[in-house]
């Protein structure tokens, strides 16, 4: 038996190392992020489609095509300008969440996520301040 190691702590121990404690998702912080990440899901449905929209366009895709990709945003544009303001909320959680999270990446995705969630503050204001969808058509 090695006595040099010291005693061991008892896994409640406050005193205890957080790796040793479990993985990082099960952490506060941990669960704090996972939260966010589900909330910034409903804008990745919207903008996927839309993003793969763009790439296949200039390849010559049929509108078949671009009209099953556009089918999601299509929806959303009729229900962001209506509904797009709640994304202050989760905006303002996951910019305050940014400031209190210890690893370097998880704080710069949630910056990336709060300004996702801001764009589409931006388009809601957009549509109720010029009565036309973003970006402008025609």
């Amino acid at each position: 038996m090695d006595d040099t190691a010291g005693p061991s702590l008892p896994a409640s121990d406050p005193r205890q190392p957080a790796s040793a404690a479990g993985p990082w998702i099960e952490t506060r912080e941990g669960m704090i992020f996972f939260t966010h990440c589900v909330l910034i899901a409903p804008q990745f449905v919207v903008l996927f489609p839309l993003m793969m929209g763009w790439l296949v366009a200039p390849i010559g895709a049929p509108d078949s095509l671009l009209n099953i990709l556009a089918t999601i945003p299509t929806l959303a544009a009729f229900a962001l300008p209506y509904a797009g303001w709640l994304f202050i909320v989760p905006a303002w959680f996951a910019w305050k969440a940014r400031k209190e999270m210890g690893p370097p990446l998880a704080r710069h995705f949630l910056g990336l996520f709060a300004l996702l969630h801001l764009g589409f503050v931006v388009y809601a204001a957009w549509f109720w301040l010029t009565g036309q969808s973003f970006p402008p058509t025609g």
